[in-house]
């Protein structure tokens, strides 16, 4: 029953928030670049106007894409070249969000100090301050606390 009410929060929350715009190949190509941590070709695609905001994939950004990964370098990249660091994905989920339940304790403190927060949703709080107690990193322990 527990994994019922989930999967339904789960679905209301992705009908809740709607995509920002789905992208061209250009800037699919950019959420599919930051999620493998090419920092180089990010750069590039960045020159060539791909969107920072546009979603594909899990319907996230290339900066959620980035983070869920853990990948330091694009998460800095992108949000120097304007990404929003609080862009939520179809889930209504933040890049901290994925940062943090993946474990990712630079990326997550790299964007707690560019304004990134996590959810408002005080279940998708608690799944998050859940799931890094269960990692049991102290110091992405003592970030995430830091929110409450």
């Amino acid at each position: 029953m527990k994994c019922l009410k989930t999967s339904l929060l789960l679905i209301a929350m992705s009908v809740m928030t709607l995509p920002l715009s789905w992208g061209s190949e250009i800037d699919t190509e950019l959420v599919s670049q930051a999620s493998g941590g090419n920092v180089e070709r990010v750069r590039s695609l960045i020159r060539q106007g791909a969107s920072l905001e546009t979603i594909a994939f899990e319907s996230w950004t290339p900066l959620t894409a980035a983070a869920n990964k853990g990948h330091l370098t694009v998460v800095k990249e992108l949000t120097a070249a304007g990404a929003n660091v609080n862009t939520p994905d179809g889930a209504g989920n933040t890049p901290l969000f994925y940062a943090a339940v993946k474990g990712h304790t630079e990326v997550a403190r790299f964007l707690l100090k560019e304004g990134g927060k996590i959810n408002d949703w005080p279940r998708i709080k608690q799944f998050v301050f859940e799931s890094v107690k269960k990692n049991g990193n102290p110091e992405l322990i003592q970030l995430i606390e830091s929110l409450q």
